[in-house]
């Protein structure tokens, strides 16, 4: 019995399970970058996957709010039948809320994708979006404001490393010059 779950460096997330018996929902979790979604607003879950090797029972995903045990949204995207292809598929699923749902903003994730038992799949761009349908995937705007945060944090911290040497440098210069009068 195995089951490995990872990314790759190119941003594939894989859930790969064999040798299992019994039941498993093998499988990882994603962060939805909102608090909450609201009720009568249309959303929709856009992926792209593959099928990598034959699945025994189900390949899934489910939007929920785990500590409330509330599900919004929750897709067969392959069973057994779905054949091995090494092209991406892509998948859509469109829902409107009938209530306003907070997520957890502390432990699990409210993206869920697993496998139900044994096969290996590959899932890659993963967005929800508000609207019915998702467009061409695009990094967060959180990623990249992280990253640009990130880098003026390391350029106010050189800056200041450098000030603070400029003026230890002037006192140094300062002291020697009074020395020498």
């Amino acid at each position: 019995n195995k089951v490995n779950i990872y990314n790759t460096s190119y941003g594939v997330f894989n859930i790969d399970a064999q040798g299992l018996t019994g039941y498993n929902w093998s499988g990882f979790t994603l962060p939805i970058y909102v608090p909450k979604i609201l009720k009568d607003e249309v959303y929709t879950l856009g992926f792209k996957y593959k099928i990598r090797r034959q699945l025994d029972h189900e390949f899934c995903v489910v939007i929920k709010n785990h500590s409330k045990n509330k599900t919004i949204l929750q897709k067969t995207i392959a069973n057994p039948e779905t054949p091995v292809r090494n092209e991406w598929i892509d998948f859509q699923g469109t829902f409107k809320m009938t209530e306003d749902l907070d997520f957890d903003q502390v432990g699990h994730f409210p993206i869920y994708f697993y496998l139900v038992k044994n096969g290996w799949v590959e899932v890659k761009e993963p967005m929800l979006v508000r609207g019915p349908r998702t467009g061409n995937f695009k990094p967060s705007q959180f990623d990249e404001a992280y990253k640009q945060t990130k880098e003026a944090k390391e350029l106010a911290e050189s800056a200041q490393t450098r000030a603070i040497q400029v003026a230890e440098k002037a006192e140094e210069t300062k002291k020697t010059v009074e020395a020498t009068r």
